[in-house]
């Protein structure tokens, strides 16, 4: 099966070698502003290359922050605590800069052992700004304890199925767990993010949402199918955003969404061909 893969992998790198490359934050930009045009709201990531040091990966966070107080006002930015090696003066950095600027800093989920030092960072980076988002995965079993912590912080929250296991026991059925954690933030979260690419499982959990009152917004990974999707959440009037991530990691995402799913390689292609001419 992974000499499978492995040669499934090339084939697909071959074969999207036309369509893929690294996306640079000027090309992010213009995708931004694309969406806008359309109504539609935007986050951006920087997905760093492995061999980028923590100062490196700052300094691209904070070029994000300056180039969105230009010209994206309604875009938020999107990090990741462990590449950074969760450096508390470094984000300090980044915060202090997204606090002068009035742009949201939300806070990427990773594996489980990242949950902590993430919470304890927001708890330090709270002092420098009220702007600030975590994600929930459904499958952690804490995920409704952090519920409760980002409740009581007023932040932001994003609800994805999540891609690590749960290193305290058998992962919960992701579906179930992100509804329970819908259920858990549904009439006391400000606001939440809605994060997945299942159209039933957005409906449901937009519907338990909108029926106690709380804001929320359909949030997709830019390049992934979308058509169902934004159909779904326009027929309820919920607002969309595209996560967009630009750099390198995003990359090897995108591959490995294909090999999890060869039947849907093609669709994928397509859509990142799609992607690279602003056609959405």
């Amino acid at each position: 099966m992974e000499i499978i893969r492995r040669y499934a992998g090339r084939l697909i790198r071959s074969s999207m070698r036309p369509f893929i490359k690294d996306r640079d934050l000027v090309e992010t930009l213009c995708l931004c502003e694309n969406l806008s045009r359309r109504g539609l709201a935007s986050s951006i990531g920087y997905w760093n290359d492995k061999n980028d040091s923590p100062r490196m990966i700052a300094d691209a966070n904070l070029e994000v922050l300056t180039r969105l107080s230009r010209y994206q006002r309604g875009s938020y930015l999107s990090i990741k605590a462990p590449p950074l090696h969760y450096s508390g003066e470094l984000l300090s950095e980044v915060a202090s800069r997204a606090n002068e600027v009035g742009i949201r800093l939300h806070f990427d989920a990773h594996g489980p052992e990242s949950a902590n030092p993430t919470f304890e960072l927001i708890d330090t980076l709270l002092l420098t700004t009220s702007r600030i988002g975590c994600t929930l995965p459904g499958r952690w079993r804490r995920s409704l304890d952090d519920v409760d912590c980002a409740i009581e912080r007023n932040l932001c929250v994003r609800v994805v199925k999540g891609q690590w296991e749960d290193d305290e026991g058998p992962s919960i059925d992701p579906n179930a767990g992100f509804l329970s954690v819908v259920d858990r933030l549904a009439g006391r979260a400000d606001h939440v993010g809605i994060a997945t690419h299942d159209p039933v499982l957005a409906e449901t959990a937009m519907k338990r949402l909108t029926r106690a009152g709380t804001p929320c917004e359909l949030e997709l990974m830019f390049g992934l199918p979308v058509n169902k999707l934004r159909r779904v959440a326009e027929s309820m009037d919920i607002p969309i955003r595209f996560y967009i991530p630009y750099g390198h990691g995003w990359l090897q995402y995108l591959l490995s969404q294909m090999l999890a799913n060869p039947s849907r390689s093609a669709s994928l292609a397509l859509n990142v061909a799609k992607e690279f001419s602003f056609s959405y």
